[in-house]
C-alpha cells in the first residue's frame, strides 16, 4: 500500500503538468502512467499554422510542422472501412481531388500504416467529480485535436484544478465541495 496526498491518473500534457504544480507547492503527489516512455505525440499537443480545403463533403486540413506539412482528412463516419477496401489508389484520388497540387506528391503515399485512423468525439460527462474523485481534460470533455483546442482547455483546467484544490490538499481535508468549484 502507498499513501499519497493526490493521485493523477495519466501523464498526458494535463496530467503532467499538474502533478508538477501541485508537487511545487509542496503537495505529495503521484502520478500513474501506462506508458514506460514519451516518446509519443499527443493529438492536440500544440498550436500549428494550418490551412483547409473542402471538396465533394471532403476537408482537408494542411498542418505546418516546419520541415514537414502534416494534413488531417474529413471520412464519414463509419466510412474507414469502404475506403479501406476500395484501396490507397481511391485514398488518393479523393485526396487529389480536393487539393489537386497534391498529385505529384501523392506516391509517397505507399501504405496504409503512414495513415493513422483518428476518430473523433466530443463527449462530456454527467459530472466532472464525486468524493475522492476529479476528472480534468479531455477525460471529463473530449475535444478536437484540430488546431490544438484541446490542450488549451486541460491546460485552464489544471491552472484551477492547482488554484483551487492546492490549500485543501494541504490540509488533507478536500471537500465535494471544493471539486465542484473547479
Amino acid at each position: 500500500m502507498y499513501q499519497t496526498s493526490c493521485c493523477i491518473v495519466g501523464g498526458g500534457p494535463a496530467g503532467m503538468l499538474l502533478a508538477y504544480l501541485l508537487a511545487k507547492q509542496g503537495i505529495d503527489t503521484t502520478l500513474l502512467e501506462a506508458h514506460h516512455d514519451f516518446d509519443r505525440d499527443f493529438r492536440g499537443d500544440t498550436l500549428y499554422s494550418l490551412t483547409g480545403r473542402m471538396n465533394n463533403g471532403h476537408f482537408l486540413i494542411q498542418l505546418d510542422r516546419g520541415e514537414q506539412w502534416q494534413c488531417g482528412f474529413s471520412i464519414p463516419k463509419g466510412a474507414y472501412p469502404q475506403l479501406r477496401t476500395a484501396g490507397l489508389d481511391a485514398l488518393r484520388q479523393s485526396l487529389v481531388d480536393t487539393v489537386p497540387e497534391f498529385r505529384d506528391r501523392l506516391d509517397a503515399l505507399q501504405d496504409w500504416r503512414q495513415i493513422t485512423l483518428l476518430s473523433i468525439q466530443a463527449d462530456q460527462v454527467a459530472s466532472w467529480f464525486k468524493p475522492g474523485l476529479l476528472l480534468i481534460g479531455d477525460v471529463a470533455h473530449v475535444m478536437s485535436p484540430v488546431g490544438g483546442n484541446g490542450i488549451n482547455y486541460a491546460i485552464q483546467d489544471v491552472v484551477a484544478t492547482a488554484n483551487i484544490l492546492t490549500a485543501p490538499l494541504r490540509t488533507g481535508s478536500v471537500a465535494v465541495d471544493d471539486l465542484a468549484r473547479v
